[in-house]
């Protein structure tokens, strides 16, 4: 079942205003260095791509569930990342290179991990589509361009992205929030 059009919409919202946001306040290097930096990046991943699959199989296998309810539990913990993590690394102090840099390794991530995932999980002739061309048209325009115009902001009127950036993050935690309640 999809998303209720106001659920998607306030999640559009949110991920729009976060990366226009992190566009105001870092620079494309900085976004660089931070994924280069292992220290940071390293462990991120480490827990999306490891250790939540281990967890969600040690939960299936100590917590009786529907065959259905384990096979989600298994998809879920295969998909890293998300809006979740975008919406609690924006928050952190000094952080805005590292939220963006590991939306995107994430996002990166979760194209290629889950379909292989779901591959094995699902039963053997399930139908697998993946519609990678509205998928990267999705990622340009709802992260990209929204990170662009917020770099292009700060870069022509430093002062203007200043007064923006508070009430835009605002702006996106309420849609975080209201999507979720």
């Amino acid at each position: 079942m999809p998303f209720d059009p106001l659920v998607n919409a306030l999640i559009i919202i949110f991920i729009v205003l976060a990366m226009y946001c992190v566009g105001l306040a870092v620079t494309t290097s900085n976004i660089v260095s931070t994924v280069r930096d292992r220290r940071k990046t390293g462990p991120a991943i480490l827990a999306n791509i490891v250790i939540a699959p281990l967890v969600a199989f040690v939960l299936i296998k100590l917590i009786p569930m529907p065959d259905a309810a384990a096979k989600v539990l298994l998809l879920l913990s295969f998909a890293p990342g998300g809006i979740n993590a975008l919406q609690f690394t924006t928050k952190v102090k000094g952080h805005l290179a590292t939220a963006a840099g590991l939306f995107f390794l994430l996002s990166v991530a979760a194209i290629v991990i889950t379909p292989i995932a779901a591959g094995v999980i699902l039963e053997p002739g399930s139908d697998i589509s993946i519609p990678y061309g509205r998928i990267l048209i999705r990622v340009a325009v709802i992260v990209v361009l929204p990170l662009a115009a917020g770099m292009a902001t700060r870069g022509v009127a430093p002062s203007i992205a200043e007064k923006l950036y508070k009430p835009a993050m605002l702006i996106s935690a309420l849609s975080f929030i209201a999507s979720v309640l």
